[in-house]
């Protein structure tokens, strides 16, 4: 964790520790001919080109711990920090919103995909703190986005995908704030065992 002020000093703090528990609910608004599996998880396949309106939900419950405080002793202040001055957990439920869209590019019936697709969007969290000051609790706002682009090969046997996902969050704690951000690159392939089950027995005796 790093912190900064208005003079851009910056100090590392290895003690603080985040844990953050999440479901993710997505809809998809044209389910009949945008394929969300095919883009994401390729147990679909999708043979035309097309595009869906989605939105996303996701309660979650984030703890937040700084065991030697969240900022330096020098600017761990109450004129700067107001109640949250001498911060040492956070617990906080709450839930994003999150609209956005997502298009399959298809290709030769759909093998050969380009798969992007863009979420943002506001929610809220309740927090319940400790400070110098005692235990409080807050409502306050929080922004989430995600982009991911997805691209490969989708065959009836094989299949190989290469997928890039950035995910930003805000987190209002008011008057101080948070970001985390995470890059993601994964590499995929798999095969198809179509005719498995014929080899799997249906009894023991």
């Amino acid at each position: 964790m790093i912190s900064s002020d208005a003079n851009g000093e910056f100090e590392s703090r290895p003690d603080v520790k985040m844990i953050k528990v999440a479901s993710q609910i997505t809809y998809n608004f044209n389910e009949r001919r945008y394929s969300y599996r095919a883009a994401n998880f390729q147990n679909e396949l999708q043979r035309k080109t097309a595009g869906s309106f989605l939105i996303r939900l996701e309660p979650f419950y984030r703890y937040l711990e700084a065991p030697t405080k969240l900022v330096p002793q020098s600017r761990d202040l109450v004129s700067t920090y107001g109640e949250q001055a001498g911060l040492q957990y956070v617990r906080a439920p709450g839930l994003l919103c999150m609209p956005g869209y997502g298009i399959n590019v298809a290709m030769l019936q759909g093998k050969l995909f380009i798969s992007p697709i863009v979420m943002i969007g506001p929610g809220f969290a309740v927090n319940n703190y400790r400070s110098d000051s005692g235990e409080k609790t807050s409502l306050n706002l929080e922004w989430s986005a995600l982009s991911s682009i997805s691209m490969g090969y989708n065959g009836t046997k094989m299949y190989a995908t290469l997928r890039t996902a950035y995910d930003l969050y805000y987190t209002s704690l008011n008057p101080s704030y948070l970001t985390t951000t995470n890059l993601k690159i994964s590499l995929t392939v798999g095969y198809r065992f179509r005719d498995l089950e014929k080899f799997i027995p249906t009894s023991f005796f």
